[in-house]
């Protein structure tokens, strides 16, 4: 019981959503950490065109919390002021050769 406990508080300080990542797919999605999509709708997705969605477990919190502090820093030194910031990856920097 106490080790349920003890896990429990441990995700509680996780937030999941930050894993939550668009893509054609689960594959694209986990590799390509497009757009973050917070809520979990794949809605969010739509922009990036026809059969994205959102995906779970992705790995991409890394990624997206890196992004979320350049923006909020760039934010402050520009002296802006907005709360909600978008954490997108550029499309060129996930682009990579590989033979086929």
């Amino acid at each position: 019981v106490i080790l349920i406990v003890s896990l429990l508080l441990v995700n509680a300080k996780e937030d999941p959503t930050l894993d939550y990542s668009c893509g054609t797919d689960w594959v694209n999605a986990a590799n390509g950490c497009s757009k973050h999509c917070p809520t979990g709708r794949d809605e969010e997705c739509a922009d990036l065109g026809e059969g994205h969605g959102c995906y779970y477990f992705t790995g991409c919190k890394p990624r997206f919390e890196e992004l979320k502090k350049e923006q909020e820093e760039l934010a402050a030194l520009n002296g802006d002021d907005e709360d909600e910031v978008i954490v997108e990856v550029p499309p060129e920097q996930n682009q990579f050769c590989a033979p086929t």
